[in-house]
């Protein structure tokens, strides 16, 4: 009797998961995969329920699929050729299976004809004085915008101040797939400056070369790339991923040097994240220009990577690079620092830490390789003396707070 009983339920209980829509990570979201956006607000669909691997949908539950083109002249589409809109509500039944005005299609009609493109929309809004402006980086849905994260852009020095984006505490459930995404960018936003080239070594040589009025790149010094500063791991779907590489998220940032430990601090707050299992608020940004002496060594120059005088110059070498990692839960935070210069020498740090380095007191922060300079030189401080260093008239931060970021579930190692 017992076991007719066990039998019947584990029939049922099969039917049950059966019965909603499974999509696997690897087999069926691939960069061509729409938007899948909740039902009823223009947020991605929550991977709280899913497994690690696949994104779970419920039974009879209502999303909405869709497939975003940045501009008029390209539009894209559904695979299925007779959905003629860009953006649809769908009914999950089962497997793999969805119902649109009551006809049933598989997720693979319901592909987008190519990549989801993302786009910029100006707020109007100032974010860090007169020559700044508030921009959001996303999608166009119709009428509405789903914004991935919020760049604050100095339109005179051409150059992100910071980034905002959240984190999801489900980040370890991320679309992992890679390839290759071309950078892009709002021509208004850049003027008559070429950004690809900026960034190609040969011309940094160039231009640095302009600037001190000597060669400063050789065989062995490494040169500057594109720095995201919303990581493609920051973000849960491959067209949230692919969004990132747009240049108002892009600072210059020293690669086969300096990158070490930022990609590792990345890689912690990430960690953290799903440690809580709730989303953080992350901030990313830059401060000061980086300077290197002139020809003849008396005097120091801010580095460019677009200069044909002084009165046109454009994209400066940040100094500095930090995040602000806020739990909007607790209100506690912590500002991480790093030091964009790998030509420094030990006895020059001093100097150039702004605020009383508390990493040894922030767990999940303290990690050994923190303070070797090429790799990048790396403190931390608490959110008002950061602000106080690093000179924030108007702070972007929330003005709740609630002591130190700290992770009573860190283990070393």
């Amino acid at each position: 009797m017992w076991k007719a009983y066990f039998f019947t339920f584990a029939i049922f209980y099969v039917d049950v998961i059966n019965a909603n829509c499974v999509l696997n990570v690897k087999e069926d979201l691939n960069k061509n995969h729409p938007l899948i956006l909740s039902g009823h607000d223009d947020k991605w669909i929550s991977l709280a329920h899913s497994s690690k691997g696949s994104v779970d949908i419920e039974r009879d539950e209502i999303v909405r699929f869709a497939c975003p083109s940045a501009s008029s002249s390209k539009k894209n589409s559904f695979k299925s050729a007779d959905l003629r809109s860009t953006v649809v509500s769908a009914k999950c039944k089962s497997g793999k299976e969805f119902e649109i005005s009551q006809k049933t299609y598989k997720f693979s009609d319901l592909m987008c004809n190519y990549p989801p493109e993302f786009t910029e929309v100006s707020t109007g809004q100032q974010c860090l004085g007169s020559d700044t402006e508030l921009i959001k980086i996303g999608f166009q849905i119709d009428r509405d915008f789903v914004a991935e994260y919020t760049v604050c852009f100095n339109k005179k020095e051409k150059l992100t101040l910071y980034t905002e984006v959240t984190v999801s505490g489900d980040i370890e459930k991320a679309v992992t797939a890679k390839y290759d995404q071309s950078w892009t960018t709002s021509l208004s936003q850049f003027g008559n400056v070429d950004v690809d080239s900026a960034y190609v070594s040969s011309n940094q040589a160039k231009t640095f070369k302009k600037i001190l009025n000597k060669d400063f790149f050789d065989k062995d010094r490494c040169y500057l790339e594109k720095g995201k500063l919303v990581s493609n791991s920051d973000l849960l779907f491959l067209p949230e991923q692919a969004s990132t590489s747009h240049y108002l998220n892009a600072v210059p940032q020293w690669s086969t040097c300096n990158r070490k430990n930022w990609i590792e601090i990345e890689k912690r707050v990430n960690n953290l994240a799903k440690s809580f299992n709730r989303p953080l608020t992350v901030y990313t940004g830059t401060y000061r220009k980086m300077s290197l002496p002139a020809k003849w060594g008396f005097s120091y120059k801010d580095m460019y990577l677009h200069y044909n005088s002084d009165s046109d110059k454009a994209i400066p070498v940040p100094l500095y690079i930090w995040k602000v990692v806020y739990d909007p839960h607790s209100q506690k935070s912590v500002a991480i620092i790093q030091i964009n210069n790998p030509h420094l020498t030990l006895t020059d740090i001093d100097s150039f830490v702004l605020c009383e380095d508390i990493c040894k007191n922030v767990n999940w922060l303290n990690f050994l390789e923190r303070k070797t300079i090429v790799d990048g030189y790396t403190y931390c401080c608490d959110l008002p003396n950061f602000e106080f260093g690093f000179a924030f008239k108007k702070s972007p931060f929330p003005k709740a707070r609630g002591g130190i970021l700290r992770d009573d579930n860190y283990k070393s190692g």
